[in-house]
């Protein structure tokens, strides 16, 4: 051997497989709106790239469900079995029903092969076109986003470019518009739908059911709203659960909210920790910032959350409005009420009159 007197040898490290399969999810014919636990039937374009034959009783197509910051919402998805064996370097289209989640929200449907029940995705070796990723929003489910556009009355909010234009706390601060959702889609849509949590907080919120509607981030624009006993009017309906986007902006406060369940009042109360601190009332981190804008620049000395708050509601009354409490350092970014059950679907005709 020459290396034996002193030749240079070339290394190469070289990991070896039990299995290539190579899967290749090219297409799939998913809309790009689903309603909340629709099912339907898909055409998926599959091709074998690896070594061997997929057997169709061994071989399966599935799929996962992410949100938009990669947190996985639903892993398990339905595996349809596929009709025919797929010999290597031969495409094939699929049909696979497909099931959307309950709850309202922006996600990635992640299209994924099984063999042998193991998701190949998870083998030692796969490559980024084993998956199909498709962006879909899931509409009319479980919740129900209240409008609080007429209610806002603070900036809650600055660009970098001024920071003068947003004053959340009464003092000046705000929150970096350009850290803040609503963000631009990959379709080039705004899109203003995010779990709670999103890209921070994910540990507390393992399946992001909740989302909430982020208002606005243009310069100077009302996006949050100073609790002054302001009535919400909410869609009526039977509810499990108010969830409130929000930070109080001076030390923690308490306050009282009013429930109108169809004429009947009750209150429940919301205690709320400061935006600039940390939790201190079990609440879960609904979205945080690394800093906050001020009239002089950027403050970098702590960082500025917004809490996300639960409150039980009862599901065998209908609730009407709400009326939020009288404090003025309690601020809320948006509300979400979450329905007992799915609603019902809308009737075809529905809102076609007549003649």
């Amino acid at each position: 051997w020459l290396s034996e007197i002193g030749a240079r040898t070339l290394n190469r490290i070289v990991d070896i497989f039990e299995h290539d399969y190579g899967p290749r999810i090219v297409a799939a014919d998913v809309p790009a709106r689903l309603l909340a636990g629709q099912s339907i039937e898909t055409k998926v374009i599959v091709r074998n790239t690896g070594k061997e034959t997929w057997s169709r009783k061994r071989t399966k197509l599935g799929y996962h469900w992410y949100h938009l910051d990669g947190t996985e919402m639903d892993w398990e998805g339905a595996a349809s079995p596929m009709k025919m064996n797929l010999p290597p370097g031969v495409p094939a289209v699929v049909l696979a029903q497909v099931t959307a989640p309950e709850y309202d929200g922006q996600y990635v449907l992640l299209w994924d092969v099984m063999i042998d029940d193991q998701w190949l995705s998870t083998y030692p070796l796969s490559r980024g076109g084993d998956i199909l990723p498709v962006f879909v929003e899931v509409t009319g489910g479980r919740l129900a986003f209240v409008d609080l556009t007429k209610a806002c009355d603070v900036a809650a909010t600055s660009p970098d470019t001024d920071r003068t234009v947003g004053d959340f706390d009464g003092a000046g601060a705000s929150f970096p518009s350009e850290l803040m959702p609503p963000d631009v889609g990959v379709t080039q849509e705004v899109i203003s739908i995010y779990p709670s949590g999103y890209k921070w907080d994910r540990e507390s919120h393992p399946d992001g059911r909740i989302s909430f509607s982020y208002p606005s981030k243009v310069p100077g624009a009302k996006n949050a709203v100073a609790c002054a006993r302001q009535v919400l009017d909410v869609e009526d309906g039977n509810y499990v659960a108010l969830h409130i986007l929000g930070a109080s902006t001076d030390g923690d406060v308490s306050g009282k909210l009013m429930l109108d369940y169809a004429g009947e009042k009750e209150t429940a109360k919301i205690e709320m920790s400061d935006w600039g601190g940390n939790p201190s009332h079990g609440e879960a981190i609904g979205y945080t910032v690394r800093h906050r804008h001020t009239h002089g620049g950027d403050d970098n000395s702590k960082r500025c959350y917004l809490y996300h708050y639960a409150i039980s509601l009862d599901p065998e009354k209908t609730l009407t409005s709400l009326k939020l409490p009288k404090n003025a350092d309690m601020k809320i970014v948006a509300v979400t009420l979450e329905r007992a059950a799915l609603p019902p679907p809308e009737s075809p005709d529905e809102g076609i009159e007549e003649e």
